[in-house]
């Protein structure tokens, strides 16, 4: 999980330096930069066990290879998208003597403060009718899925906690005031396909990018929706969001929130924060892990 986070990170941030936008690259241009960042991360002390052994090797080869495909699955998503990402890797609170942008301060009962940190994989932002909307991405090496039962009895808080600190710090990431437009998980994999599937090139490119389709929760404002996935047409579903369009060009998904629903959410986890700070402040510091 590191190392794909580290990864993705430094490709983002190579493309930055040398000032090139991931959806005009080919896919030999593409594959040039993700090479040379993977050649860096290779040489880093922490990786260097990566190259100890014949099963290390094959095990660092299987580890880029993934980074290739996922880096090919952003361009590509990318090109359908209004979205831009402007930050990546983005520290909020402080970590030892890292600080970074705001994170969520909560007051407790005793007169004491619960100061949130950690890291949001990624921030993408767009604008449309002269509105910013700003979403995050939380990188993960396995198949997750936004589940409601789970963010109302705190025991998924990371992405809502990412979404709630970017839209707090949105002048300092975007340079303006933002409007949600979503949270969701990214799953870095490198698929297989079955040959079942594939009817000609466009059809494998597809089936290629669709186990890289976001999962979370999106707003329902149909004005960015149309930016969203500028590829999308009716009867279709998107293959980089989670909605789709409908016969009568309208749009649905099991995803939407409304910015009332959305602003709730958030509410609901600042308060499951607290609560469980004022346990701890009370003493009570039982293990009790659900999973």
């Amino acid at each position: 999980g590191e190392f794909f986070h580290d990864a993705l990170d430094q490709l983002f941030k190579s493309l930055k330096e040398r000032n090139l936008q991931l959806e005009n690259l080919d896919e030999a241009s593409l594959k040039n930069v993700a090479n040379d960042v993977l050649e860096v991360l290779y040489g880093k002390p922490k990786y260097l066990i990566l190259s100890t052994s014949n099963r290390m090797n094959y095990i660092r080869f299987q580890l880029g290879n993934t980074i290739k495909r996922v880096a090919w699955a952003l361009a590509n998503q990318s090109r359908r998208s209004g979205m831009t990402t402007v930050e990546t890797e983005v520290l909020f609170g402080q970590i030892a003597s890292q600080k970074g942008i705001d994170g969520l301060v909560l007051p407790l009962e005793n007169q004491g403060q619960l100061y949130v940190r950690g890291k949001i994989d990624r921030v993408d932002t767009m604008e449309v009718a002269g509105e910013q909307y700003l979403s995050v991405i939380d990188y993960k090496s396995s198949a997750h899925t936004f589940d409601y039962r789970d963010a109302y009895y705190g025991l998924a808080m990371q992405m809502i906690t990412y979404l709630d600190t970017a839209l707090m710090n949105s002048e300092t990431l975007i340079g303006g005031k933002a409007k949600p437009s979503g949270a969701f998980y990214l799953h870095v994999k490198n698929p297989f396909i079955s040959n079942d599937k594939i009817s000609d090139e466009e059809n494998y490119q597809e089936e290629l990018l669709k186990p890289f389709k976001l999962d979370g929760i999106l707003l329902e404002d149909e004005a960015m929706l149309r930016q969203l996935d500028k590829s999308l047409e009716p009867t279709k579903s998107s293959i980089v969001y989670p909605y789709r369009e409908l016969k009568n060009e309208s749009l649905k998904s099991s995803k939407f929130v409304n910015e009332s629903e959305m602003n709730a959410l958030r509410s609901h986890n600042q308060e499951l924060f607290t609560k469980a700070g004022n346990k701890i402040m009370a003493g009570a510091t039982d293990l009790n892990p659900y999973y």
